[in-house]
């Protein structure tokens, strides 16, 4: 198909001359023009005498404007290629024609015309990478980048051709430097052609390669590459002030350093918004794991450190244990903040950031701690615990001083359905107030029955959680397995808006365990007890889908050793494991319950890795 290709593209370059009288034919792959292209002309009738192939005439039959050097030598009587000296240079538009008064070999003049044109690619910027951060919503004030080139240049014959422009109009020039031993260093995937190399250059070999990796060695012992002449390190002569939509621009005429070619078009890339310096949130946030702390955003990323902050920054009334942290664009306060005091942050004017900008005025900002946002967690959403385990479920609580618990049991079929209503739990809804996470599965409607309600108290202070632990004996008594869906609900209205706040966690207590492994013909069951670790003979197993419907010939019974056979399913989610009472409904396509083979020493190919 190539062959082909080739064939199309030479004939299109030859087909007005050659239809016309047939008589001189150039042959060119393309119009556009390789580093090495050579140009091939042949005749329909003889030019030369048979001792004259091989040899290169003193005068070239073909004329090239510009001029190229080379030579032309003749491959038969009739044809010949002409080869230019050295690499061809970058944008560059040739003429190429018949020498006037051109003879064959019977010495007759070839009236026969030649007018053709082919040229190089133009000088291009080939990719630009950020030495600094290229968010645009966030830009530096100080960017630098390395732009690489399809030719070599000079620093200081660019210079005057680069700049950094905003949407308003401002323009800040650029300081334009050859790259050093710092900063040379381009990743090639973000060449448009994913080389550094320039128009002509072969290709590095790979101990050259500007991105060694890993296995030739670390930094220190690696040999450094000499740096590259076809990139600049361009960065703003002065900060840019704040603005939106700033780019770097470079405007066509910068030239390279060789062939007097230079940039035909105008090229530029997007920096984005230089937000100024700016004091942006002071909040009093509380949560039950980190406590109560003053929050402080800024629009920058700060150049004071914790040990200096405190200089910079205060807060009135102060605790007696007060520390601050800084953390990027953050300075967060902690100590023993009490509620509803009314605490005054300061912020200094001159406060500096990581760029080269200061806080231009003194602020104040006042915060009020307020209670933490009542709240009820299980310590699990959806899980498994082993029958002669802890037989405990923890409950905490923060800020709910009176809670209403119900247990509904679900055993056998039922034990899908209980499952399948918990999805719902997890289901996220526009419909869902902002602060609220999970939707409450109403139990009511639901099988099983309720086997245990408590109302109980916490006696925690404001702000302090407690953890409640519940007994399965207690839940339970006789009935030691089977599914449990807890709800746990506040008895009042705790929220600003007068709503009850809960919880629910759906538990199977079980002695039955399992391993499976799936292959193309279906699933390897291995059932055992959690208790004694031994293999479970005579174990039903079910394949269930979502819909909660049995698959169809998804049954088997486990054999002497616990081990069974399932077909392979796909629409299949639970296996169902029963067995003396005693039931597990385990998700066999839960990423959580797989493991990958490789944790095993087997690669892709299926054999086993060498430790």
């Amino acid at each position: 198909m190539m062959r082909t290709l080739c064939l199309a593209l030479t004939f299109c370059l030859v087909a007005p001359t050659f239809a016309e009288e047939r008589a001189v034919q150039l042959l060119l792959p393309s119009r556009q023009l390789e580093p090495a292209s050579t140009f091939e002309l042949r005749f329909a009738s003889e030019m030369v005498p048979a001792d004259q192939v091989g040899k290169t005439p003193t005068v070239s039959p073909l004329v090239f404007s510009p001029a190229m050097e080379g030579q032309f030598t003749w491959l038969s009587s009739r044809s010949g290629t002409f080869t230019p000296k050295g690499i061809l240079p970058l944008g560059t538009k040739y003429q190429i024609s018949l020498r006037p008064g051109l003879k064959d070999a019977a010495g007759r003049t070839v009236t026969a015309t030649l007018k053709e044109t082919a040229q190089t690619p133009p000088m291009r910027v080939k990719g630009v990478t950020s030495l600094t951060s290229s968010n645009e919503e966030d830009a530096p004030a100080v960017p630098r980048y390395l732009i690489l080139f399809n030719a070599r240049v000079k620093a200081e014959a660019c210079a005057r051709f680069i700049r950094f422009t905003n949407a308003s109009g401002a323009k800040i020039e650029a300081r334009v430097e050859m790259p050093t031993e710092l900063t040379r260093s381009f990743p090639s995937y973000q060449s448009d052609d994913r080389s550094l190399s320039i128009w002509g250059e072969p290709p590095p070999a790979p101990s050259e390669s500007s991105e060694p990796s890993d296995e030739e060695g670390d930094q220190e012992t690696r040999k450094p590459a000499a740096p590259r002449q076809n990139i600049l390190s361009v960065t703003p002569a002065k900060p840019l002030p704040p603005g939106r939509d700033w780019k770097l621009v470079i405007d066509p005429g910068l030239p390279a350093a060789e062939w007097k070619v230079s940039l035909p078009l105008r090229w530029e890339t997007s920096i984005g918004w230089v937000k100024p310096f700016a004091l942006e949130k002071v909040a009093a946030e509380s949560n039950r794991i980190a406590g109560r702390r003053i929050v402080i955003d800024f629009s920058k990323t700060l150049a004071g450190t914790t040990e200096t902050i405190s200089q910079w920054i205060s807060v009135v009334p102060a605790p007696k244990d007060l520390k601050a942290e800084v953390q990027d664009k953050t300075v967060t306060f902690k100590g023993t903040f009490e509620l509803g005091t009314h605490y005054r942050v300061a912020v200094k004017s001159g406060l500096e950031a990581q760029q080269p900008f200061k806080l231009d005025q003194a602020q104040t900002r006042d915060v009020v701690f307020k209670e933490i946002a009542p709240r009820l967690y299980f310590e699990d959403f959806a899980t498994h615990q082993n029958l002669v385990g802890t037989r405990r479920f923890r409950l905490l609580s923060v800020n709910v001083p009176r809670i209403h618990v119900t247990a509904r049991l679900f055993t056998g079929d039922t034990t899908p359905v209980a499952l399948k209503a918990y999805d719902h739990y997890d289901e996220q809804s526009e419909t869902m107030p902002p602060d609220e996470t999970y939707n409450r599965i109403d139990v009511d409607k639901l099988p099983g029955k309720v086997i245990w309600e408590r109302d109980l108290t916490t006696a925690a202070g404001v702000d302090k959680q407690q953890t409640l632990s519940l007994s399965w004996d207690e839940i339970l008594g006789e009935q030691k397995t089977g599914a449990v869906l807890l709800t746990a609900e506040s008895v009042d209205p705790v929220t600003e808006t007068r709503k009850r706040v809960g919880t629910q966690a759906v538990i199977q207590l079980t002695d039955l365990g399992a391993v499976w492994k799936r292959d193309r013909s279906g699933l390897s069951v291995h059932v055992f007890s959690l208790t004694k670790g031994q293999g479970v003979a005579g174990a039903k197993l079910r394949l269930i889908d979502s819909k909660i419907t049995p698959v169809e010939q998804g049954e088997a019974t486990t054999d002497k050793d616990g081990n069974a056979r399932l077909p392979a399913a796909n629409e299949a989610r639970w296996v169902f494991v029963e067995h003396e009472g005693d039931g597990h409904l385990i998700a066999i396509h839960n990423s959580d319950a797989s493991v990958p083979l490789y944790r095993l020493g087997v690669t892709e190919s299926g054999e086993g890795e060498e430790e």
